[in-house]
């Protein structure tokens, strides 16, 4: 019980904060900015830094009070690419869904490819600072003491960093400076059956990045039928 008063108490309370670094990239006083995602094009990696946020009409009000935002702009690496970021949130509540649509700007598109055989996307990343602690939050870890699914929450050690390690998450909590960050996405990817995860590198990013079955092998972006990702 006092994990899931924990877990309800960061929803309410930090997610917003971390969209708004995911949404502008700006450079914002918090504890863990968000950097935009990385795709590859047509062979090689492109990051989602547009040139010009700009805003795809007002705020659309959803029959279940749900308030729609949308902004887009061209990729600064490849202008033949125009990123879309759209988010979802009720009145009232800092809890904050987004999620990413890639478009091809050119009649003649481009290609989602795998260079090295399997999925080559990261969709978020942040970076610790010295001192903050990352936490992997588990929602449904079966117990056979109790005979039931229930959440579990496990700190990520210092090794997962120093030796490219992974979790599957799905929602990895970050505390530094008397602060706490949540980040989470929404599939049910399985720990043993990997779809997506958050990876540790040594200059101590985590990074959610796909896994296999995001995206297929040369799939084409054209004017009209973009790339959607999962929701975070």
């Amino acid at each position: 019980m006092k994990q899931m008063v924990r877990i309800r108490f960061l929803l309410a309370a930090v997610f917003a904060p971390l969209l708004v670094a995911a949404s502008a990239y700006a450079a914002l006083p918090l504890p863990v900015p968000v950097s935009p995602p990385t795709f590859e094009i047509d062979g090689r990696a492109v990051r989602g830094e547009v040139v010009t946020w700009e805003a795809a009409g007002g705020p659309v009000e959803r029959a279940d009070g749900v308030v729609e935002r949308t902004q887009s702009g061209v990729l600064r690496d490849f202008p033949s690419a125009r990123l879309t970021l759209r988010t979802r949130q009720r009145r009232g509540s800092p809890v904050v869904r987004f999620r990413y649509e890639l478009e091809a700007t050119a009649p003649e598109g481009f290609a989602l490819t795998k260079s090295s055989g399997r999925d080559n996307l990261v969709y978020a990343s942040v970076t610790l600072a010295k001192g903050a602690r990352a936490t992997e939050v588990r929602l449904s870890e079966y117990d056979p003491l109790c005979h039931c699914h229930r959440l579990v929450e496990t700190p990520v050690p210092d090794s997962y960093f120093s030796e490219d390690l992974a979790f599957v998450g799905p929602i990895v909590v970050i505390e530094a400076e008397g602060r706490a960050s949540l980040l989470a996405y929404e599939h049910g990817s399985q720990s043993t059956d990997r779809f997506i995860e958050f990876a540790c590198t040594q200059d101590r990013r985590l990074e959610l990045r796909a896994v296999k079955g995001n995206y297929w092998r040369g799939r084409r972006i054209v004017p009209g039928h973009p790339f959607e990702t999962i929701w975070l």
